[in-house]
């Protein structure tokens, strides 16, 4: 899959997680953030979000893998 494609896919389910969360729908947008950084895992803002909620459920050792 060409790396152009990856790196679109990968936005597009950024901004779904983020109209997600503007939704309060917050689980469901966790997963769209996930499927980002598995899209393109050089997407740090998709991490960023991916570790706001890892810490938003406790899951603080996840969170800052994350982070990092």
């Amino acid at each position: 899959m060409p790396t152009e494609f990856k790196h679109g896919q990968a936005y597009q389910h950024m901004e779904k997680g983020q109209h997600l969360e503007r939704l309060g729908r917050l689980d469901e947008a966790m997963i769209e953030f996930k499927r980002a950084v598995e899209a393109d895992p050089s997407i740090a803002g998709a991490h960023n979000a991916l570790g706001y909620h890892f810490q938003r459920k406790g899951l603080l050792t996840k969170a800052a893998d994350e982070f990092r």
